[in-house]
């Protein structure tokens, strides 16, 4: 979302689907090599590095000066994202991992829309101890193991009897 923020959404759209697509084809052909974890996440780092690089370079060329940007984007969350793409592709399927990848993109362009109000931003900013509040409202969706609220739609049924 903060690469969003600084490149556009557009454009950090754009470059998010063809580093995830293009890490996530390297990620399939290194399971064939049988690696371990940490050798094949620092491969597939060093890859996202270099195509991040490899955009700059070429957007330069081509006087694209949004392409310069991509160099903002998160390398090792970039990676991360790619491992457990991966994951999921091959645990549940490629439908599921493709549902998943647009529920992250999903997610980063919405803290982009909440990070580009500058009503809220001056709050937060001005306000730094909110960001407390947040932290715990984040632990107690953590721990709750209560009922849901999409539970309540889900079993109307048993309360019609």
């Amino acid at each position: 979302a903060l690469a969003f923020r600084e490149m556009q959404l557009g454009y950090g759209i754009v470059f998010f689907t063809i580093i995830t697509a293009l890490g996530l084809l390297l990620r399939s052909y290194l399971e064939h090599l049988k690696l371990q974890m940490l050798p094949r996440l620092s491969v597939v780092l060093t890859f996202v590095v270099v195509l991040i690089a490899a955009i700059s370079l070429f957007s330069h060329k081509l006087g694209l000066e949004r392409g310069l940007s991509v160099a903002l984007f998160p390398m090792v969350i970039l990676t991360m994202t790619i491992e457990r793409l991966s994951i999921t592709w091959e645990e549940r399927g490629g439908g599921h991992a493709f549902k998943v990848a647009v529920g992250t993109l999903f997610a980063a362009t919405l803290a982009h829309l909440l990070m580009s109000v500058k009503e809220l931003n001056y709050f937060i900013f001005t306000f730094p101890a909110v960001l407390m509040i947040m932290v715990g409202f984040m632990l107690a969706m953590g721990r709750y193991r209560g009922y849901r609220l999409t539970e309540l739609f889900r079993f109307k049924a048993f309360l019609k009897d």
